[in-house]
């Protein structure tokens, strides 16, 4: 599996040096918009659901992360908080099968997963 995220990567890293914003039509532009916004959301959804397995092995580091949230963020470049609703959105997601498919399929942001998990959580 990790071969086959490197090779998308490279070659979504290709396309996007390829975009030219001012060579394509607006519909276009918005039809390619979209598509990105679908990858984004994808790439999203599997750093979510991978966020619990990274906090279930983590240890601390010699770069300072003494928590998985601490890591995830330091890679990221975002803050532990929000690193920490993906950690803890991964878990509730394991108990919340509709949901999980909903993010796999990227008709639901991880953000917007935080928000239905958690809601569902506390009404469970």
């Amino acid at each position: 599996m990790y071969e086959a995220v490197v090779r998308i990567r490279g070659q979504l890293g290709e396309l996007v040096t390829a975009v030219d914003p001012d060579g394509v039509s607006g519909r276009t532009a918005r039809e390619l918009w979209a598509e990105f916004d679908r990858i984004e959301r994808l790439g999203a959804a599997g750093k979510t659901l991978l966020a619990r397995r990274v906090a279930a092995t983590h240890r601390a580091d010699r770069s300072g992360s003494r928590t998985a949230a601490e890591e995830l963020a330091r890679k990221a470049g975002t803050t532990a908080g929000t690193a920490k609703d993906a950690v803890d959105t991964s878990h509730r997601l394991a108990d919340q099968p509709e949901l999980d498919q909903a993010v796999r399929r990227g008709e639901v942001s991880p953000p917007q997963a935080a928000l239905v998990s958690a809601a569902a959580g506390m009404s469970g």
